[in-house]
């Protein structure tokens, strides 16, 4: 590819978003994080990869934020507030160095206003999502849909608090793709459409 492009991957849990991601970085030959961004985060911050990993993308804890604003914020700064802000520089550094592709983690708020970013949304219907889940992780139609239903909340509490946006809104992406009857390829292929369209 000729100019640097920055792809942001926003997704329903088990909607396929994490293997659109990594096709398409593939595809593209760009780098490509998702879980690789909290490996990052650590370099440049004080923070442990093994604390990253268990607040990544967890609810944000608001009566704990909410105690620690004012004079002296800084020093008792809840630490999911610290690993998003870790993430959030890093995945700004590193769109600032090379092409990449980004799944989750605010990353299209991040980037806002950077130049060549494109922001995707994927999703797909629950009984799809429930489906690929249990053919995934092995598990029963029951306990994949409590998972789905608990991770997409937990996704949307995130994404909502940091950004002050609504998680899954169509106006915070340039394209969103149901995956049910294309899945993950199909998607990838649009997508690459659309960014030699959107390239001229």
């Amino acid at each position: 590819m000729g100019q640097k492009t920055i792809i942001t991957i926003g997704c329903q849990y088990g909607s396929g978003g994490h293997e659109v991601g990594k096709l398409l970085a593939q595809r593209l030959n760009i780098a490509f994080y998702d879980k690789e961004i909290l490996m990052e985060a650590s370099k440049n911050s004080d923070i442990d990869e093994t604390l990253l990993k268990s607040y990544d993308e967890s609810p944000v804890d608001v009566a704990a934020y909410s105690m620690n604003t004012g004079a002296g914020a800084n020093y008792n700064q809840p630490m999911s507030e610290k690993i998003y802000l870790a993430e959030f520089h890093t995945i700004r550094q590193l769109a600032n160095e090379k092409s990449c592709v980004f799944v989750g983690r605010c990353a299209d708020y991040v980037l806002k206003g950077v130049d060549n970013c494109i922001n995707i949304f994927i999703h797909a219907p629950l009984k799809e999502r429930i489906k690929r889940v249990c053919k995934r992780d092995r598990l029963e139609q029951r306990e994949a849909e409590i998972i789905i239903r608990k991770m997409d909340k937990e996704r949307e509490k995130y994404y909502n608090f940091y950004t002050n946006r609504k998680w899954g809104d169509a106006s915070n992406y340039n394209m969103a793709i149901d995956t049910e009857r294309i899945g993950p390829q199909g998607a990838v292929d649009l997508i690459e459409r659309f960014l030699n369209i959107a390239n001229g």
